[in-house]
């Protein structure tokens, strides 16, 4: 717990590394990633908040409430996974994780959940 608390979080154990060292290594990426997540949300939200508040039971008005309520209804991981595993599928997805999801298809390593 003391080095806990003066920021040693110990080696990594896959890349034998300061644990700090590849946190912060990946915090500017996951921060910026994080903003542009929420700018684009805002960007959607406000235009289609809008609209439904100036046209009400329209059909537009519908679809929008259909899909806010399957978006926040939708777990996130759930939501991530999905995403990540249907460009894997091809060779659409260029990033290190897809990479790892094709290898792990490849050699058989999937939850029980998925099915070929």
């Amino acid at each position: 717990m003391q080095n806990l608390l003066t920021g040693n979080l110990g080696l990594s154990l896959e890349y034998q590394r300061p644990n700090a060292e590849l946190i912060g290594e990946r915090l500017v990426l996951t921060v910026v990633l994080a903003l542009f997540a929420f700018a684009i949300t805002w960007i959607v939200a406000i235009p289609a908040g809008i609209y439904s508040a100036m046209h009400p039971r329209s059909a537009l008005d519908y679809l929008l409430t259909v899909l806010n309520y399957i978006g926040v209804a939708t777990p996130n991981f759930m939501l991530a996974l999905v995403l990540m595993w249907g460009p894997s599928r091809t060779s659409a997805c260029p990033s290190r994780v897809c990479s790892r999801l094709t290898t792990w298809r490849r050699r058989g390593a999937r939850p029980a959940s998925w099915t070929s």
